[in-house]
Parts: C-alpha cells; sequence; structure tokens
C-alpha cells in the first residue's frame, strides 16, 4: 500500500497520544509558573493579614491606604477602559 507510513499517524489512537502529548507538555511548561505566582499571592495574603491583626478603624494611616488603593483600581480601569477603546 502506498499510504502504509502515514497509517500510524491517522486514527483516534493517534490523535489520543498526540494531544496526551501536547496537554503533558503543556502542564509541565506552565505549572512552575503557576506554582510560583500563586506562592507569591499566599505571601502576599498572609502579609495583609497579619495587618488585619492589628487594624484599628480608627488609625487615619489606614484610611489613607484604602483611599490610595482605591486611587489605584479606579486609574488602572480607566486605563483599560481607554487601552480598549482605542
Amino acid at each position: 500500500m502506498c499510504n502504509s507510513h502515514m497509517a500510524d499517524r491517522m486514527g483516534t489512537p493517534y490523535l489520543q497520544r498526540t494531544l496526551n502529548q501536547q496537554l503533558t507538555n503543556h502542564i509541565r511548561n506552565t505549572l512552575p509558573s503557576f506554582r510560583n505566582k500563586l506562592q507569591s499571592q499566599l505571601l502576599a495574603m498572609e502579609k495583609e493579614v497579619e495587618e488585619y491583626k492589628n487594624f484599628r478603624p480608627d488609625d487615619p494611616t489606614r484610611k489613607t491606604k484604602a483611599m490610595m488603593q482605591l486611587v489605584t483600581y479606579l486609574f488602572l480601569i480607566c486605563c483599560l477602559l481607554h487601552c480598549s477603546v482605542q
């Protein structure tokens, strides 16, 4: 048969092996950076939890920090909206 060299690259078993290998490679390539990102987010949350342990609602520095976070958040939203319009 003249197409016998292609027979091993056709059909569901070949597709299954190929897709499985691609998925395995993708997971292997992206897992380290994903793990690092989660770890840094966990550390940031733990730091924030520590800050709340000594939380005093009437602390003026806390109010300033909250206001700065709000302004930064709104600024980022405006930037994203402006960039998506262009």
